[in-house]
């Protein structure tokens, strides 16, 4: 079985994209569909992709969190994130906080914290975050995809900011999208089981394309 992540994204977040294109479907036999369905499901596929990130980041990291006896164990990056969070704490005694099993309380709440801030999801950006919080390079898995990515968050960002003055989006390119960001989905999801076993030495989920 894949992440949670993954299945929450196939069985749930992707019910109202596809639901907008079976409209615009049924809608070409009577006349031209209004193109706010192409717009509403671009915007709400671009959000569908946000949330997986971050819930198969929380998921990966949770899974490696689980598994470790002591900060020292986690990936470096995740241990200079953790050690630069205390560091700009205002209170002196925020370093007590890590005694025992603190750490991962205020590890955990952090990274909740850092993935709440993610507001555009570019192979830029879900790079830093799994860098930092998870401390896994998926730069193999999004990088050879980041021009297109880059040009299907800027449709989103076009349509967030100018509504209907938006560019035309066909019920093609909609379709054509949905297809590149489920590949992604699929991507990253089965590209994560092998570093986040080698970090946690379990198996989080099993591939599946």
């Amino acid at each position: 079985m894949p992440s949670a992540a993954r299945l929450n994204f196939e069985r749930h977040l992707l019910k109202d994209v596809d639901a907008l294109i079976k409209a615009h479907r049924e809608g070409l036999g009577r006349g031209r569909p209004p193109s706010v369905l192409t717009r509403s499901g671009t915007f709400l596929l671009c959000a569908a992709w946000e949330l997986y990130c971050e819930e198969v980041l929380l998921e990966s990291f949770s899974h490696i969190l689980a598994r470790c006896g002591a900060p020292t164990n986690l990936h470096l990056n995740v241990q200079k994130t953790l050690a630069s969070a205390i560091k700009n704490e205002k209170s002196e005694l925020a370093p007590l906080q890590l005694a025992g099993d603190g750490w991962k309380s205020y590890l955990n709440t952090l990274a909740e914290t850092r993935v709440k801030q993610l507001n555009t999801p570019s192979v830029a950006n879900i790079t830093e975050l799994f860098s930092r919080i998870v401390g896994v390079d998926v730069t193999p898995s999004l990088q050879p995809h980041e021009i297109r990515l880059k040009s299907f968050i800027s449709k989103r960002g076009d349509i967030a900011h100018q509504g209907a003055q938006a560019g035309h989006v066909s019920i093609t390119d909609l379709e054509a999208d949905k297809l590149f960001i489920c590949g992604l989905v699929v991507e990253l999801d089965n590209f994560l089981i092998a570093p986040v076993q080698q970090i946690s030495g379990h198996r989080p989920w099993n591939a599946r394309r």
